[in-house]
């Protein structure tokens, strides 16, 4: 990678260089006084720095080039990748393709749905594909299969425990699978309306397209107005088959609720959806879902359509932390840059994103010296417990992008706002930390706890500051409630903010 794109580190000397006044531990601690109490009586591993951008000066630090497991802050590096590499305007293609003969309509052979690798690829793209394929290709009936072609990304081996687990049985929307021709996040979807009164089941079902078959088995209780939604929706599966199983129960006067579980083989739960979506449009498909993971031979061209912008697919995946999109958008990264013809694995993905962080965290002078030890990322989420950053290395990477005036704007439009955030352990806090801060959040709990917060502030004048706060559990207490390591980091965050001349 040369130099020359790399001239805005001439200027990071300045930014993570200690000023003055801030020379010493103690000096630069006494800036963040929450998160250094909580350092020393609440047995954690903290990792934190705080910058003012223009001009360019450390306002705090805790230990900032201690790398800790940073959780979702890994996709920072992923969007920003992302944004790098194509551009906030980038669309992925999704196609329709054939193969055989299209004679007067009926299609003598196998319709190909060929993923693009689209992260963001939604139930309304699929049903405008059908409709494109009826309305400009002519079909009316396919005589073969309906082939679901995943070979972009191949077949991707599970690589978490999460993951893993998934392919059987799941009780979660986070660890679905990964394929390049998922849809929907690779998640199931399941709508639930209470009945008018109490005790009485509430109705269920599959949200439209829903495949014509019994995968849907329980049922909700109606519950007394005003007492919640405890909805439990979980999926085993059994030869290849997904069951998805419902129970709980939801108040009388609540509107329509969805909620989400990981399907075992996204690619195949897309073959059903669009076999139903293209008898919506009266197309009918003789043949078999068949998913396959080399591109098949010969394909001819019938409908494309595009997803959203990058942009937009990166504000999903950052606002609601989707493991999904930024694993798959990670594999994209790879697959464009690997030589070869072999789809890239998730270590691969990791390992492009890994030599993107340790070309920064080598220029940018962090204070104290560059580590020993490189930053590790496995993954595009953040899902795998081995990876390695520190504050420092995060804030060298918003100072970059901060820097890139094609692309921060929807760098930042990827953050939430506390105020208007929806995770909802954001919205604590003072007035400055609701209303003054743009973040990022990650959080595991396993095999410690982990709570990592990064992200933008402005300050009083309209400037701007960046910083990354890392925490984790130690050996001395594996575990912290994540609140702890919340409230502080709004109090003091929030604090530099409305103080920020």
């Amino acid at each position: 990678m040369r130099i020359e794109r790399w001239r805005w580190v001439r200027r990071a000397a300045a930014l993570l260089a200690v000023a003055p006044g801030l020379a010493s531990a103690a000096g630069a601690t006494a800036g963040l006084p929450a998160l250094a109490a909580l350092a020393r009586s609440g047995g954690v591993a903290e990792s934190a720095l705080v910058v003012r951008l223009d001009p360019l000066r450390v306002i705090a630090r805790i230990d900032p080039r201690r790398r800790l497991i940073p959780a979702s802050l890994t996709k920072l590096y992923t969007a920003a990748a992302a944004l790098q590499r194509w551009g906030a305007d980038y669309r992925f293609t999704t196609r329709l393709a054939y193969r055989g003969r299209l004679d007067d309509g009926v299609l003598h052979g196998d319709l190909v749905f060929v993923g693009g690798g689209d992260p963001g690829l939604t139930r309304k793209r699929l049903w405008e594909l059908a409709a494109r394929a009826v309305a400009e290709g002519g079909l009316r009936r396919v005589t073969g299969d309906l082939v679901v072609d995943q070979s972009r990304l191949g077949a991707v081996a599970c690589t978490t425990t999460d993951r893993c687990r998934a392919l059987h049985a799941s009780e979660h929307a986070f660890n679905a699978p990964l394929s390049s021709a998922g849809v929907d996040y690779g998640t199931w979807c399941v709508w639930v309306r209470p009945a008018a009164r109490p005790g009485e089941p509430a109705a269920a079902g599959l949200c439209p397209p829903a495949p014509p078959t019994g995968l849907l088995t329980g049922a909700v209780r109606t519950g007394a107005a005003g007492g919640g939604v405890h909805v439990q929706l979980w999926r085993t599966t059994a030869d290849g088959v997904d069951t998805l199983h419902l129970g709980g129960t939801v108040a009388a006067g609540l509107p329509v609720g969805r909620y989400y579980v990981a399907a075992s083989d996204p690619a195949r739960m897309t073959g059903s959806l669009l076999r139903v979506l293209l008898a919506a449009q009266g197309v009918k498909v003789a043949g078999r879902v068949v998913v396959v993971s080399q591109a098949p031979p010969d394909l001819v061209p019938l409908a494309s359509v595009n997803g959203a912008t990058l942009a937009h697919e990166l504000s999903l995946m950052l606002h609601y932390s989707n493991d999904y999109m930024a694993d798959v958008l990670a594999l994209d990264l790879a697959r464009d840059r690997i030589a070869g013809t072999d789809p890239p694995q998730l270590a691969q993905a990791g390992a492009e994103l890994e030599r993107f962080a340790t070309v920064l965290a080598h220029r940018a002078h962090l204070p104290g010296g560059v580590p020993a030890t490189p930053p590790v990322i496995a993954s595009g989420s953040g899902l795998t417990p081995v990876n390695r950053l520190s504050a420092a290395d995060v804030v060298a990477l918003l100072a970059r992008m901060y820097r890139r005036p094609a692309l921060f704007p929807a760098y930042l439009a990827g953050l939430s706002v506390p105020r208007g955030a929806p995770m909802r352990m954001l919205h604590g806090g003072g007035q400055a930390w609701l209303t003054q801060t743009a973040v990022k959040t990650g959080s595991m709990n396993e095999p410690v706890s982990v709570l990592a917060v990064a992200g933008y502030f402005r300050t009083r004048a309209g400037g701007w500051g960046a910083f990354a706060v890392i925490v984790n559990g130690t050996a001395k207490r594996r575990h912290f409630p994540w609140f702890e390591a919340m409230a502080a980091i709004e109090r003091d965050i929030g604090r530099i903010a409305a103080a920020a001349p």
